[in-house]
């Protein structure tokens, strides 16, 4: 680096320079002054010039070259990249001696006009602590680390941390020469500790197993702690080195039980259960096997300390279980009966097992080799002797001994030996059985000869005889017996020497006698005492026969003596209907004349007069007139008017009357109602269903139409009627259902041709007026 000698302090003294330039020839003794002269004149002589220093301005300047020169020292480093462990490059420092070069400075000056050389300086060089080569090791431990997995083994198996997972866990400790690589510890410990639950086992002691017929020892097994603080020194060491398994670091746990421990409570045990146990009565034997006696091996106390011995209920179940074999139970004298009479069958006494004494044995020949143990037995007397049964014996014979018999009138009912002898039961226990015949069966015995006897009371009635008049039936008295008292008989008889008897009887009086049909029977043959006429004017007659009357009459025959004899209306008019025919132009009204009728006979009255109307004639064309003063404004395109007086509908197109035709509305009861509707509804074909249950007086039959216009949402119709033939006025009344003069439910009905057109004719929206 070049600086100005200027910057360096340096400057000429010009005064004292030209002063020294002046003074070359004049200065010396005479020759050389002329001699200097000549020279300069000559060939010219270079003069010094006079320079001088300025020492503050030379530092100065130092100090701002050393800012460019001095340089620190820089150590080698080792960095852990993605990519891998990475060495930076170390660098010798520089540092300018501004004292030493500034005491150089003047010296070196004062040569500068004569030689052309550069002015030294003192630099210091610092060499770095840490040079590349320090750190290869370093860096290769951790590029081979991380380029293999971490492998850790135990008894043959081994767990690999990754690559990648090893280079996570890389870290640097130390400074400078002396940084060293390491695995992190505690994500290795981690990692040490998810292993070790493969590692670690717990000790297991040696135990005892009863097997079938033997008993022996599982051996025991020591088991493994990891000690995961040596473990991980070991892989820490491991990791940067030649790379092999590192085996894992474990204490041994020793089991409290060992397998030597529970020798003694084997051979005692096995001494037990190695050969099967007999307990022998005569010449019979019951055997537990050694499978069995396995199963009933139990011990006392704890390993390895335990007493082995056979479990004393099992074993007692055992014993009783041969108990019941050994066993005989007592025979009581007993009574029999064979050949038609009871005899007692001696009596047998029993043994049975002493099971106290016979366990004893048992339990004392737990330990002998043969196992064999001897039944010790006593005697059972029974409870009742033949002697104790004589008399009762004697009694049952007699009571099976022959047949018993009752009797009524001319019938006899007889039960059998043999039937007595399966009927024969004994009460009470032991020596106090008593013979007796079954209740049961002789209550039974008595319900059947009262079945036989009894003759059930028949109550007089009112009948009809085969022409159809009535007639009254006389009523039949009853027999019964009294079956407890039948019963009673039939034991006492069965004790008797006599062994037949009467029945004693009873008359059973009919609920209803004659006497108490009389009044209602004449009531009844009353009615039907003769023909019954019915009269229209002066010109025609008609009569009842008797029978038709007695066709109408009901009474009621369920026993009682009230019969309640009554005339039928409805089926009253029905036998009028077969007879009496409708002159012409007439309307006869068959409900109310059956009901003039009934009140006739029941007056006692034999003739009425025929309830009648006539018909009118009414004009083949009706003639209506619509209520057109119901618009104020202009009339609709098309409406409907109504008149319920004159029973006509007619359909106009704004004034015009288009169509006219007869109608029927409602009967009086259910009228139709007025005032301005419009049509809600075509509906064709439609089916009418009467909102009325059967039996109410407006019901009706399920009915179909071909057309109907709904006015009303609550039921209300223009429809045609095929079941009508009249329409028009005087066809709206009331009356019964089905006949021309009476009226419909509410609805509009119309002849089918003009329905048919006024159906085509109208639309939903179509107004109607309705009026009187």
């Amino acid at each position: 680096r070049q600086v100005s000698a200027g910057r360096l302090g340096l400057s000429v003294d010009v005064a004292r320079t030209v002063d020294r330039a002046f003074g070359v020839g004049r200065t010396e003794g005479a020759f050389d002054r002329w001699s200097g002269r000549y020279q300069v004149w000559r060939s010219g002589k270079q003069v010094a010039p006079v320079v001088t220093f300025d020492a503050d301005s030379a530092r100065e300047a130092l100090i701002g070259m050393a800012s460019t020169v001095n340089r620190p020292a820089r150590d080698a480093t080792l960095a852990l990249t993605p990519n891998g462990p990475i060495i930076g490059s170390s660098q010798v420092g520089y540092e300018l001696d501004t004292a030493a070069t500034l005491s150089l400075l003047p010296s070196s000056l004062e040569t500068l006009h004569s030689q052309d050389r550069p002015v030294a300086t003192v630099i210091r060089a610092t060499q770095p602590r840490v040079l590349e080569a320090q750190l290869t090791f370093a860096r290769d431990a951790v590029a081979a680390a991380s380029a293999r997995p971490l492998r850790l083994s135990f008894q043959g198996r081994v767990w690999k941390l990754a690559p990648e997972r090893v280079r996570s866990l890389v870290h640097l400790t130390g400074e400078g020469a002396s940084i060293q690589p390491s695995l992190r510890t505690a994500p290795l410990r981690q990692w040490l500790q998810q292993v070790s639950a493969d590692i670690n086992r717990a000790p297991r002691n040696a135990r005892i197993v009863v097997r079938p017929g033997a008993v022996t020892v599982v051996q025991s097994q020591v088991g493994y702690s990891t000690n995961v603080a040596a473990t991980v020194q070991s892989l820490q060491a491991a990791a940067f080195a030649a790379g092999a398994p590192v085996s894992a670091r474990v204490r041994v746990v020793r089991p409290a039980i060992g397998d030597a421990d529970l020798q003694p409570e084997v051979r005692e045990a096995n001494a037990m259960v190695n050969r099967p146990l007999n307990l022998q009565f005569g010449n019979r034997e019951w055997t537990l096997s050694s499978n069995e006696l396995t199963a009933l091996l139990r011990w006392k106390g704890t390993s390895p300390n335990r007493t082995p011995y056979l479990a004393a209920g099992p074993l007692k179940s055992w014993v009783r279980v041969a108990a019941q074999d050994i066993g005989t139970s007592p025979v009581n004298a007993r009574i029999v009966v064979w050949d038609g009479l009871a005899r007692v069958l001696s009596d047998t006494p029993g043994r049975q097992m002493d099971t106290q004494k016979t366990f004893a044995a048992v339990q004392g020949v737990l330990d002998d080799s043969k196992g064999i143990a001897k039944v010790t037995t006593v005697r059972l007397p029974a409870a009742v002797s033949a002697a104790d049964l004589k008399a009762a014996a004697a009694r049952a014979s007699h009571l099976i001994g022959s047949p018993v018999s009752l009797t009524y009138q001319d019938e006899t009912w007889t039960v059998d030996t043999a039937t007595l002898r399966s009927w024969l039961y004994w009460r009470g226990e032991g020596k106090d059985v008593v013979p007796a015949l079954d209740e049961g069966q002789v209550y039974s015995f008595a319900k059947n000869v009262g079945y036989g006897v009894f003759r059930e009371p028949k109550s007089a009635y009112v009948d009809l005889e085969p022409g159809g008049l009535p007639k009254l039936i006389t009523e039949i008295p009853g027999v019964d017996i009294d079956v407890d008292a039948t019963a009673r008989l039939f034991h006492k008889l069965a004790a008797a020497e006599y062994r037949s008897g009467e029945v004693l009887s009873s008359s059973l009086a009919p609920t209803v006698a004659s006497a108490d049909l009389q009044e209602e029977y004449d009531q009844i043959s009353s009615w039907s005492s003769d023909r019954f006429y019915l009269t229209m004017d002066d010109d025609h007659t008609w009569w009842l026969d008797r029978e038709d009357i007695a066709g109408a009459t009901f009474w009621n025959n369920a026993g009682g003596a009230e019969i309640e004899p009554n005339l039928n209306t409805e089926t009253m008019e029905e036998q009028i209907r077969r007879w009496v025919k409708a002159p012409s132009k007439t309307v006869i009204d068959y409900e109310q004349t059956a009901a003039n009728v009934v009140d006739a006979l029941e007056r006692g009255d034999r003739s009425v007069a025929i309830e009648y109307s006539v018909i009118k004639e009414k004009p083949s064309v009706p003639r209506h007139v619509g209520d057109l003063a119901h618009w104020t404004g202009k009339f609709p395109k098309k409406w409907i008017d109504l008149d319920l007086t004159t029973q006509t509908i007619a359909a106009y197109e704004g004034k015009k009357q288009v169509k006219v035709s007869f109608i029927t509305s409602g009967r009086p009861e259910l009228a139709t109602p007025t005032g301005t509707f419009s049509v809600v509804d075509k509906l064709s074909p439609y089916t009418f269903v009467s909102p009325w249950p059967k039996g109410h007086r407006w019901w009706y039959p399920t009915a179909n139409v071909k057309y109907a216009l709904r006015f009303r949402y609550d039921g209300l119709y223009i429809h045609d009627a095929p079941w009508r033939s009249e329409y028009g006025p005087g066809t709206n009344g009331s009356g019964r259902r089905g006949a021309a003069s009476t009226g419909s439910h509410g609805c509009v009905n119309v002849p089918s041709s003009m329905m048919g057109w006024l159906y085509t004719w109208s639309k939903v929206g179509t107004q109607i007026i309705i009026h009187k």
